[in-house]
């Protein structure tokens, strides 16, 4: 995509440490800077407004304080990348929208306040990712999304098991999936709603199995980008990919292909970024060709 970004144009992403591998921090078309929350959102503002962001992207999570905004330049926007709830009860977004100057869903939902089918996963740092590599042929399953126990020891004997333990890096388990040829996970949500690890995974070119879909909206199609198969049949489609590795090369092609089109990191913040600039302009004033003054609707 030719990039209608401005030259020179500073973007701060303020988030927390699970977010990194879906922001384009490696984007030559602006300098694009990370801020860690996880430190709290008072020091990742002040630490931003020296960096005097053009734009700012604030990545809501539970913690968010609004006063965290205060001292940045330029325009302020609010993401809400996942259900706008938690153990405290629903976000106070009515609030948290008067200390930004837009909010996205990154896209539209489809009624006033989006259900959990509304919300888009944030996409995928692509660069240095590689096509599949078929030879790779371990298990990755997360340890939150794991099938039982006697199922995960009869898996270790088809194949080389890594099973991800929730307190791990997510920089950690990039890399141990990026080394893997099958992602497996037994949940009962949709898949990739609640956590990356599953699109980073289709990302990197594993074939995924799961139990559940990912939500439609998405765009990732069963059977043609992974495979949904119930939990009594995991053990048995594991094995027949192991000895007929050949049936899911297209699946896993298909899938690489996939999130190189409708998710990477630099296509849509480039053009995200250019819908905020012209939001925030269409509200400026501007000189007309008689010397007056008008607004830009």
């Amino acid at each position: 995509m030719r990039s209608r970004v401005p030259k020179g144009l500073r973007l701060a992403f303020l988030a927390g440490p699970q977010h990194r591998a879906s922001l384009p921090l490696a984007g030559q078309w602006a300098d694009v800077r990370f801020f860690d929350t996880s430190r709290g959102w008072a020091l990742a503002g002040t630490e931003a407004a020296l960096f005097r962001p053009d734009v700012s992207f604030f990545i809501f999570d539970e913690a968010f304080e609004p006063a965290s905004t205060a001292g940045l330049p330029g325009t302020k926007v609010g993401m809400v990348v996942r259900p706008p709830h938690g153990a405290g009860g629903p976000w106070p977004l009515d609030t948290w929208r008067t200390s930004v100057d837009l909010v996205t869903w990154f896209e539209p939902p489809p009624t006033s306040e989006p259900g959990p089918l509304a919300i888009i996963p944030l996409p995928v740092d692509r660069s240095g990712l590689q096509p599949p590599d078929f030879k790779r042929r371990s298990l990755v399953v997360p340890r939150w999304a794991a099938p039982p126990h006697d199922v995960l020891e009869r898996l270790a004997k088809l194949e080389d098991l890594v099973v991800l333990e929730p307190q791990g890096r997510l920089e950690d388990h990039l890399k141990l999936i990026a080394s893997a040829g099958l992602f497996l996970a037994a949940t009962y949500d949709a898949i990739g709603r609640l956590d990356p690890l599953p699109l980073q995974a289709l990302a990197r070119g594993l074939l995924v199995v799961t139990t559940t879909a990912f939500p439609p909206l998405w765009g990732i199609e069963p059977e043609d980008d992974y495979l949904v198969r119930p939990e009594a049949r995991l053990l048995e489609a594991v094995d027949e990919c192991s000895r007929i590795p050949d049936t899911t090369r297209a699946v896993r092609l298909r899938a690489f292909q996939k999130t190189a089109e409708l998710f990477d990191a630099d296509e849509v913040f480039q053009r995200l970024t250019v819908d905020v600039l012209l939001a925030v302009d269409a509200g400026r004033l501007a000189t007309s060709p008689k010397a007056t003054l008008r607004r830009v609707k």
